[in-house]
C-alpha cells in the first residue's frame, strides 16, 4: 500500500462519486475531504484481512476490489466485487468491530480511505447521511441473502445463469463482462474454474451464450432466466 497525494478537489470528486456522500452539500464535502486520504494498491495486494480491527472504510476511486472469505479447507468464497464509487468495509467500521472478510485488489487500484473518526464526525454533522448509509446497507443485506439462497438451493448452472444476467444488467445490455478472472467468477458462484468452463461450453453449444474472452454475449437471456428461476 502506498499513500498517494491528491488535491482537495480530487478527494471531493471521489466522495461525490459515492452514493453515501453524493447529497452532501459543498461545505460538508469539503470538510469530509479534509479528513480522508488516497491509498494505492498493486494487483493482488490486500487492503485488510478478516479479523483485523475496522479502523476505517475505503471508497473505490479506481480499479476493482474483491471481498472474500476462506474456508477451513482454504477454499475461497467471493462475497462481492466492488468498482469505482462503491464503499468497502463500511459495515464493520460502523460497528467499531473487526472486518468479517478480507479485501484484495484484483487490479491496480486507488481508494479513498476514511478513518472511523472522520465517519463519526460526518454523521454528527449530517444526520441524513445515516439514512443514506442505511439504504446502502439494506442493498448489501439483500445481496447477501440472495448469495446464501443461491449457494444453498441452486445448482451451479442456475447460479451461473443468474450471475450472467446480473452482470449484463449492470452493463446495461446483453453482454456480461467478467470482472477480474474466470477463477474469481467461479469463486463468486461457489464452484471451481473447471466446472465453470464446462458449463460455459455447454451454454455455448446450446446457443445460449457466446464467449469472447472476458465478454459473454447473452444470445438467449430468456433461457438463462428459465435456468436461474428453476434452480437446476
Amino acid at each position: 500500500m502506498k499513500r498517494v497525494s491528491g488535491s482537495l478537489e480530487d478527494r471531493v470528486k471521489a466522495l461525490r462519486a459515492c452514493s453515501l456522500f453524493a447529497d452532501l452539500d459543498e461545505r460538508g464535502l469539503m470538510a469530509l475531504a479534509s479528513r480522508v486520504s488516497f491509498r494505492a494498491y498493486d494487483k493482488g495486494e490486500i487492503l485488510f484481512h478478516s479479523g483485523e480491527t475496522a479502523d476505517g472504510m475505503h471508497l473505490v476511486a479506481e480499479g476493482l476490489i474483491k471481498v472474500f472469505r476462506l474456508g477451513p479447507d482454504g477454499r475461497e468464497q467471493v462475497i462481492h466485487l466492488f468498482g469505482s464509487g462503491e464503499p468497502v468495509g463500511e459495515v464493520a467500521m460502523f460497528e467499531g468491530s473487526s472486518y468479517p472478510a478480507s479485501a484484495m485488489a484484483l487490479a491496480a487500484s486507488r481508494t479513498l480511505f476514511m478513518p472511523r473518526e472522520a465517519f463519526l464526525a460526518t454523521a454528527k454533522e449530517d444526520p441524513d447521511f445515516l439514512l443514506r448509509l442505511l439504504a446502502v446497507l439494506s442493498r448489501r443485506l439483500r445481496r447477501m441473502v440472495d448469495l446464501v439462497d443461491a449457494l444453498s438451493l441452486r445448482e451451479v448452472s442456475a447460479r451461473l445463469a443468474a450471475r450472467l444476467l446480473e452482470m449484463a444488467e449492470e452493463n446495461k445490455g446483453r453482454v456480461a463482462r467478467i470482472p477480474g478472472s474466470k477463477a474469481t467468477l467461479a469463486a463468486h458462484i461457489g464452484t471451481v474454474p473447471e466446472t465453470l468452463s464446462r458449463i460455459l461450453n455447454r451454454f455455448q453449444q446450446e446457443g445460449i451464450v457466446q464467449v469472447n474472452g472476458r465478454e459473454i454475449h447473452l444470445l438467449r437471456p430468456d433461457r438463462l432466466r428459465e435456468l436461474a428461476d428453476s434452480g437446476e
